[in-house]
């Protein structure tokens, strides 16, 4: 699912040969994301999601990414752009990490930040009651289940998982290298 834009600065992640668009349990894809300056807030962000169909689920991306200060890259958790969970690679002073970044609402949390080499295994796992944030195997943050549910979001679409990139009001240097996306359920 693409959000909101048609153009073709977003660059699809095709679904790897061998593997059936129709099967709902695993999906693997691969592929790269050009940034844009919106931010998941915004309509037209760079965003390639896919719904989540079951509570105890899991989405992992291996990504090479090389920051400026401000771009981001990473996995998100997205029930709309006023609440979301995301897991990202950044470089900040310097350094580059991942960071596990929640909004609910109005509210805005940085929840866990970690220093990540050039390339990173991120990895989004749910159950019914928590989105827990692993990097390169270690668990660095978690979020509340409930928080992205239809009775708080008032939405109706549901969760969506996928890769993301932010140039946070400009358009990223380079591209985020996504070198294997996978969804289980």
């Amino acid at each position: 699912m693409f959000r909101r834009t048609g153009d073709d600065v977003h660059r699809p992640l095709p679904v790897r040969p061998g593997s059936s668009r129709r099967d709902a349990r695993r999906r693997s894809a691969a592929g790269r994301l050009a940034s844009r300056p919106e931010t998941l807030d915004e309509s037209g962000s760079t965003f390639v999601g896919r719904r989540q169909t079951a509570f105890d689920c899991r989405a992992e991306m291996s990504l090479s990414f090389d920051p400026v200060d401000g771009d981001e890259a990473g996995l998100a958790v997205v029930a709309n752009e006023r609440h979301r969970y995301q897991l990202g690679v950044t470089r900040r002073n310097g350094r580059r990490e991942a960071v596990v970044r929640l909004r609910i609402g109005d509210a805005t949390e940085v929840v866990g930040r970690t220093p990540v080499g050039a390339s990173t295994d991120l990895t989004v796992a749910a159950d019914t009651d928590e989105y827990r944030f692993r990097v390169d195997g270690e668990e660095l943050a978690s979020g509340a289940a409930r928080s992205l549910s239809t009775k708080v979001t008032t939405g109706f679409t549901g969760v969506f998982l996928g890769p993301c990139a932010t140039g946070h009001g400009t358009t990223c240097e380079s591209d985020a290298v996504v070198e294997r996306f996978v969804y289980e359920s």
